[in-house]
């Protein structure tokens, strides 16, 4: 997987060093060359150029990107303008940052697949978080169904996922248990859960909260 990171701001820096920590190939373009500056100081990934001069762009080789990540601040006009150049340069996956739900609807007509909303969600999981029992951590998937990180339900503690048949009875998956020392993904029909362990379900909504609330 090649990224492409369009903006160097607070959103943009973030995504950009996490790529870099997990060794994935990225290139981080800003037209500010103190951001480029500061970036480089952690990966020397990052360029100057202005992706709203189309003919800069095409100097990168659109091609090579699978994935590109756009977050140019608070103006509509230049993440519409950069959205339309990678669709029509071929690039499979635009995520954009967006600024209202008008916005957004723009980006998806111009070829945006994902457009997020990063301080409104942070603000939702944070609100969730201390206002529902046992949830950590919250994550949509599409309509009605997430991937929820929550703490171990009462009566789990020393029974296998067999023995509490919780796909059966809450028609849902557990794809990871974490414990203190380490992760285990897919757990194993006969692992047995201890109390402190944290689940990681994936299921329809009602679901999951009918696990939650048990």
């Amino acid at each position: 997987m090649q990224v492409l990171v369009i903006g160097l701001g607070s959103f943009g820096f973030k995504v950009a060093q996490t790529l870099a920590e997990r060794n994935v190939p990225f290139l981080g373009i800003d037209r500010d060359q103190d951001r480029v500056d500061e970036f480089n100081e952690i990966s020397p990934s990052a360029i100057r150029l202005d992706a709203t001069n189309l003919e800069s762009l095409e100097q990168l080789g659109l091609k090579q990107f699978d994935t590109a990540i756009i977050s140019l601040g608070n103006r509509i006009e230049p993440s519409v303008l950069v959205t339309l150049f990678l669709k029509e340069a071929g690039v499979k996956r635009i995520i954009v940052k967006g600024i209202s739900r008008e916005h957004r609807e723009v980006l998806k007509k111009v070829g945006a697949t994902d457009v997020l909303f990063p301080e409104e969600e942070g603000a939702v999981r944070l609100a969730n978080s201390l206002t529902i029992p046992n949830l950590l951590d919250h994550i949509p998937l599409t309509e009605g169904y997430s991937i929820v990180e929550m703490t171990l339900p009462k009566g789990f503690d020393g029974k296998s996922l067999l023995e509490l048949e919780i796909r059966k009875k809450y028609n849902i998956e557990v794809i990871a248990i974490k414990r203190e020392k380490e992760v285990i993904v897919i757990p194993s029909a006969l692992e047995v859960m201890n109390k402190g362990d944290t689940l990681v379900v994936i299921g329809k909504n009602e679901d999951i909260d009918n696990l939650r609330g048990r």
